[in-house]
């Protein structure tokens, strides 16, 4: 009765469900009617909501339906700054390579921040201010899985536009071994 409600990226409601999805959220977020409220699946079932505390989470707020706007305070958050992106993704980096079980591959700041700079420059075209780090993880996972298929051949010669002639293990990853001239475009298309 006193819990924690969080309502993770409610700007996403959209589409051929958003606008019941947006109708049932201005009766949760109601404090005049949520001590009653009542779910679709859960008729003749009443549900108190007045003592909840409820979050939102949204990236753009000019989505949300002008009514349920009133009805939240907003609390703008600024995105990651460069250094925060780089903690990130030195942790994606480490659980990616984990899982591709490949070791000493090695990505230094400089390259961190480069592909924080390309990533950031795409969202620039693609109208998004803020562009988080899931199209960094994505990033990250694509050069890793390039490098797994070198890593796994030993160094023999192959026959794939991404092959790095001097790839030896351990390697340190460099401006032009992480393809995004070749590949940017394609991750989000």
């Amino acid at each position: 009765n006193n819990g924690v409600l969080l309502l993770d990226e409610i700007d996403k409601a959209t589409g051929e469900y958003g606008s019941s999805i947006h109708n049932v959220l201005m009766n949760i977020f109601d404090t005049t009617q949520n001590a009653e409220f009542m779910d679709n699946y859960f008729q003749d079932f009443k549900v108190d909501l007045s003592n909840l505390i409820i979050l939102c989470s949204l990236n753009d707020s000019s989505k949300l339906n002008y009514v349920m706007s009133d009805r939240i305070k907003l609390i703008q958050v600024s995105g990651y700054t460069i250094d925060e992106k780089v903690e990130i993704c030195k942790k994606i980096i480490d659980k990616t390579t984990k899982q591709l079980e490949i070791t000493d591959i090695h990505f230094s700041n400089d390259i961190i921040r480069y592909l924080i700079k390309k990533d950031d420059d795409m969202n620039k075209l693609n109208s998004n201010e803020n562009s988080g780090v899931r199209g960094l993880e994505s990033i990250i996972k694509h050069i890793l899985d390039r490098l797994k298929i070198l890593y796994l051949s030993a160094g023999n010669q192959l026959n794939v536009s991404y092959d790095i002639s001097d790839f030896k293990i351990p390697y340190y990853l460099n401006e032009k071994d992480t393809g995004t001239e070749d590949w940017v475009t394609r991750i989000e298309n």
